[in-house]
C-alpha cells in the first residue's frame, strides 16, 4: 500500500522481507510470490529488514528508532 524502503533474502532465497513507508513489514513466499506475515506495529517508515542467521526470524527497524522482532 505504500513505497518499498527495504528488502532482505532469507539465506535459503525462499523468503523475501519487505520494509514499508506505510510502517509495514511483510515476509513473501518468493516461490509463490504470496505474502506469508505482515507486522504492522511499527509508527514510522521501515527503513531496515533481516532476516535472523537460522532465517526464524525477521527483524525490522523504522525511523522512530523502534526495533519489532
Amino acid at each position: 500500500t505504500a513505497s518499498v524502503w527495504s528488502v532482505a533474502l532469507s539465506s535459503d532465497a525462499k523468503f523475501a522481507a519487505s520494509g514499508a513507508m506505510d510502517g509495514t513489514a511483510r515476509v513473501w513466499d518468493i516461490g509463490t510470490g504470496l505474502e506469508v506475515g505482515k507486522f504492522a506495529d511499527h509508527t514510522s517508515l521501515v527503513s531496515a529488514v533481516a532476516f535472523t542467521p537460522n532465517g526464524k526470524w525477521v527483524v525490522s527497524g523504522d525511523f522512530g528508532g523502534n526495533v519489532v522482532y
